[in-house]
């Protein structure tokens, strides 16, 4: 099993400080991978420092420094993994590894009060077929790859995680927190979209004349690089602007209503699950959750025919009711969806399954009904889950139709 790709390496001198009030100065390396993973090693040859760390392995303890290029490590937490200990010609060493756990900010210089400054967010498993990609919002976010070749989907495949791209917004000083918002708003957008998942790996900001003020790292969750997209970001990538641009306005207005960054969420997870059923009950308990999430805006229990029409009210789109109203109507009446998650009263009703039905039989029995073709029966509830998504999110483009073949049409 190869390691995961390293993409950057901070070497310093740095002070470990446990709890117990023991702590150790020595040169570390902090490696940043791209499976999301923040790794700090330090080795040395003092044997009473090899067993003091060996007493406090798993512990936690608090880490600042001072890079080689001057800039300050702010104090961080770190946790004590794996050591390993050898003799080469008669001379002991000893080497130990430690995991970030939480932020680590690294201070090159001050931060200006004016001016101009531009933030650069690295991105894993970010891939498009195009140099650049321009998303114009209220301000001008750039995608550029970090290195574009054409084999760098196979390398993708083979690795799993790869630093892919960069994500570039100039701001003043005063808006770097709204930035640093609207491209993980944009990052959430763009896994759903993408159908994998895309990791914010490291923060760096910049002056205007290119010089670095400071970078945040973190470990972040990653999965590995999946090529199932839901808008085209291969042949089309024009598809994949417009889809950012029509549903990010949408997106923040009703993020906190609907929690619509877990329901993208839950989303893109039901594809990573192992087995056929049980990406089946995770995409359907999504689909529930943010359907009792749209019912409890409604002032009162309303009927099918209403169910739309007050939504929209209650959450203040009604200037856009004529445009999205129709969508979601037909989302919700293609699949004949009650104000529950069931669909029908039959398993096979209208042609369609009755998808609590299937999730009550695989929860309680562990098996498919008789009657039900389980990949069918998936790919058409993921369907709707994506569907009904991109309904409330008001995308009324290209997307890629997974019940239809994969074929790429208008949503209608």
């Amino acid at each position: 099993m190869t390691s995961p790709l390293t993409y950057r390496t901070i070497s310093c001198i740095g002070t470990a400080s446990f709890r117990d009030g023991y702590g150790v100065t020595l040169p570390f390396f902090i490696e940043c991978k791209a499976n999301g993973e923040i790794e700090i090693r330090t080795s040395g040859s003092d044997s009473s420092v090899n067993s003091e760390l060996h007493r406090r392995l798993r512990q936690k303890c608090q880490f600042r420094g001072t890079t080689s290029e001057g800039a300050a490590i702010n104090s961080s937490t770190m946790q004590l993994f794996g050591e390993s200990d050898s003799y080469r010609s008669g001379q002991f060493s000893f080497s130990f590894r430690f995991f970030l756990i939480g932020k680590m900010r690294i201070n090159y210089q001050r931060l200006p009060s004016g001016g101009m400054v531009e933030l650069k967010v690295g991105l894993i498993n970010l891939l498009f077929y195009q140099l650049r990609l321009y998303v114009r919002l209220e301000k001008m976010i750039v995608f550029e790859l970090v290195d574009h070749f054409i084999n760098l989907d196979k390398s993708l495949s083979a690795e799993g995680f790869q630093l892919t791209a960069v994500a570039k917004i100039l701001t003043h000083p005063s808006g770097i927190t709204e930035s640093k918002n609207v491209i993980d708003d944009l990052v959430n957008l763009l896994s759903f979209a993408t159908g994998t998942y895309v990791s914010p790996a490291y923060l760096d900001v910049y002056r205007i004349d290119g010089t670095r003020i400071y970078s945040e790292i973190q470990p972040v969750r990653t999965h590995k690089y999946r090529d199932t997209p839901l808008i085209d970001c291969r042949f089309n990538t024009s598809d994949l602007v417009r889809f950012l641009e029509k549903s990010y306005p949408s997106y923040r207005n009703l993020v906190g209503k609907l929690k619509l960054n877990v329901a993208l969420d839950n989303c893109n997870m039901s594809e990573l699950s192992p087995t056929l059923d049980i990406r089946f009950i995770v995409t359907f308990i999504g689909l529930e959750s943010l359907l009792q999430r749209l019912q409890n805006h409604l002032p009162y229990k309303a009927q099918r025919h209403r169910f739309v029409r007050a939504l929209l009210i209650n959450l203040h789109l009604a200037k856009k009711e004529s445009l999205v109203l129709s969508r979601l109507r037909r989302a919700l009446a293609y699949y004949n969806l009650t104000d529950r998650a069931g669909v029908s009263k039959d398993i096979q009703s209208g042609g369609r399954p009755n998808y609590e039905q299937i999730r009550n039989r695989l929860v309680h029995s562990g098996t498919w009904p008789k009657n039900v073709e389980p990949l069918q029966s998936y790919v058409s509830l993921l369907n709707l889950y994506e569907r009904l998504l991109l309904a409330i999110l008001d995308y009324r483009d290209y997307f890629i139709d997974k019940s239809m073949d994969y074929k790429r049409r208008i949503v209608d």
